[in-house]
């Protein structure tokens, strides 16, 4: 079949696009179809995207989580997500290095392609599922700093009502004893 124009980085962004926005997934050979060329050169050029994009929507940003938690907790939560945010970063990206390596030398053998494809596209799910686990920690231990902050407080009140009871009792004991020295 005669090549009838050459793919270029632009298109085949503009078909990934257009296929993902028709709900479909965008698989080189999808790719081919709608930007035509030779399938060695959609290929590159898909390979060069998911590099572009790779670690920008690894790295996203902290959310603030001054706002979402306050106190004594604060730095204890943080370096946790921290700590859980770059673990698992680094294990993203060092399987995107592995699953890049793979996809070299498999790209010498045709139809293996779709395999790594879906390979990737599996990883991909069971990281965000152990994210979503992460975040799901996050939100139980905010849920128990909450918890203990309430606990403080009713501490204090009960600190505070004992200090009340202690003060009467001591003007009590002391105008009782008061009474007694007078008899």
């Amino acid at each position: 079949m005669p090549v009838t124009a050459k793919a270029t980085l632009e298109t085949v962004r503009e078909a990934v696009k257009q296929l993902q926005a028709a709900g479909k997934k965008a698989t080189p050979t999808a790719v081919l179809k709608i930007t035509h060329g030779s399938k060695s050169t959609v290929y590159k050029l898909m390979e060069q995207l998911q590099d572009e994009h790779a670690e920008t929507a690894i790295r996203r940003p902290l959310p603030n989580l001054e706002e979402l938690v306050t106190g004594l907790a604060y730095d204890q939560v943080k370096t946790l997500y921290e700590a859980c945010k770059k673990q698992a970063e680094d294990e993203v990206l060092k399987e995107y290095q592995q699953m890049k390596e793979n996809f070299s030398e498999l790209r010498k053998v045709p139809g293996k392609l779709d395999l790594i494809e879906d390979n990737y596209n599996s990883k991909v799910a069971t990281l965000k599922a152990k994210e979503e686990i992460s975040t799901t920690k996050i939100e139980g231990l905010m849920a128990e700093v909450k918890s203990l902050k309430e606990t403080v407080s009713i501490l204090k009140e009960q600190l505070a009502k004992a200090q009340t009871a202690d003060s009467a009792n001591r003007a009590t004991i002391e105008k009782l004893t008061e009474e007694l020295q007078k008899k």
